[in-house]
């Protein structure tokens, strides 16, 4: 039960943080906003790492190096479906795509059984995280194969992060997503000096939709900070929730995330919450609550 609601405060982190990503795309293009929000998740997990201690170890290393591998590609992946597909629709995708993986994982990989309970809760948990994505409400979705394709890729990548992590050395203390998080900090400012300093890399960059001729604005520097922030806590919230909870309950559990930023939006935005909305944040719960009993 600890385990699955630290995974559930993972999901609430990780989805404050896209909603503060999101709010700042609208001002500023979306490479620069996820390079900075980088730096600032970066800065912190390197902080975590030097006050957790931790056994350094090749096992450790490479379960940063592929959870950052995977995450960086599935940000990329997840943006670049937004170009063509509506928000909630992406989401809604990425949502039940990544939570797959992980269960998928821990029962055919790692033998975990799951009670009659717990997968009633991964059934209701996935439908409704579903349902809160495909129910947001704006311009009507304009999906594509391609661009639904790539945000199921974002999901799968995102879940075989949760995977990775949940791989590391139980003595490596917070090394594993302090690597993660650094290494987006070496990619993703390349991207960006490559996108700056190449004419091909800045044309296909601002025909995907990663790039706009926006200016930079004040407001938008704070919000990714706050984001990379808020990524760096939830994933070290993860690590404590994968050391205590069963893999298959916490990955599901942490993919729940569309729910907080639905929520933030009608708090802070005051968008309002169709019905649909409402029933998939209940179901999505309800399914936490399943998981947590299982």
């Amino acid at each position: 039960m600890i385990g699955v609601l630290l995974a559930f405060v993972s999901s609430v982190m990780w989805g404050g943080s896209d909603f503060a990503a999101g709010v700042a795309s609208r001002r500023a293009d979306v490479l620069r906003v996820t390079a900075v929000a980088y730096l600032a998740a970066g800065a912190v997990s390197l902080v975590v790492v030097v006050i957790v201690p931790g056994v350094w170890s090749p096992e450790a290393v490479w379960s940063g190096v592929v959870a950052g591998t995977v995450s960086i590609i599935g940000f990329l992946a997840f943006y670049l479906s937004l170009v063509r597909t509506a928000m909630g629709v992406a989401t809604a995708i990425l949502a039940a795509s990544e939570a797959v993986v992980p269960v998928l994982v821990a029962v055919a990989w790692q033998g975990q059984s799951l009670s009659l309970s717990a997968w009633v809760g991964v059934g209701i948990a996935v439908v409704g995280a579903t349902v809160v994505g495909l129910a947001e409400g704006g311009q009507p979705a304009r999906a594509t194969w391609w661009s639904a394709g790539l945000a199921a890729v974002a999901g799968v990548c995102f879940g075989v992060a949760v995977v990775a992590l949940d791989a590391a050395p139980t003595d490596s203390g917070m090394i594993a997503p302090g690597l993660e998080m650094l290494l987006g900090v070496v990619v993703m400012p390349l991207l960006v000096l490559l996108v700056r300093s190449s004419r091909r890399a800045g044309r296909l960059a601002a025909a995907s939709g990663l790039v706009e001729s926006t200016p930079w604005q004040p407001r938008s520097t704070v919000l990714a900070l706050g984001a990379g922030a808020l990524i760096a806590g939830a994933n070290v919230v993860l690590m404590f929730a994968l050391r205590i909870g069963p893999l298959a309950a916490v990955g599901v559990v942490v993919s729940l995330y569309p729910v907080t930023t639905i929520l933030l939006a009608r708090v802070l935005l005051a968008e309002r919450l169709n019905r649909w909305q409402v029933a998939g944040i209940v179901a999505a719960l309800t399914g936490c609550v399943l998981l947590g009993i299982g």
